[in-house]
């Protein structure tokens, strides 16, 4: 009779451990699906727009602090292949295109949609 309490008090704990594990993973989960959700949504939007031949204005305010949230997600790898990610996004926003008399040229819009499209593969849900 001891041994079956002990072993039920024992079961519940374990499974209440396991429980708290799973809803922990469950709620960090879903903040970096929140996270990269934006990012990816603002990434697409960019693409589309690309594709249509106009540069995208919000290029310009997507920089490298806009992946801070996500960086606290991400590995120290995961992070240092982000950075050349977005290094290669930043140089792809000054190589799509050139200024003549005032006027920006958006002529290399396949630049930026491959920049745009390697960013996109550190913003996957999970």
């Amino acid at each position: 009779m001891l041994s079956e309490l002990a072993t039920g008090i024992v079961g519940i704990l374990v499974g209440g451990l396991v429980g708290n594990r799973l809803a922990i993973g469950r709620d960090r989960r879903k903040e970096y699906n929140e996270i990269v959700d934006a990012l990816h949504e603002r990434l697409e939007s960019q693409a589309l727009i690309a594709q249509k031949g106009q540069f995208p204005n919000d290029a310009h305010s997507l920089d490298n602090a806009s992946f801070i949230p996500l960086r606290r997600k991400l590995s120290n790898r995961q992070n240092k292949k982000l950075d050349v990610a977005i290094e290669g996004y930043a140089a792809a926003k000054q190589q799509c295109g050139y200024f003549e008399t005032g006027l920006y040229h958006f002529n290399k819009a396949e630049i930026l949609i491959a920049a745009i499209r390697k960013l996109q593969t550190f913003v996957k849900q999970r």
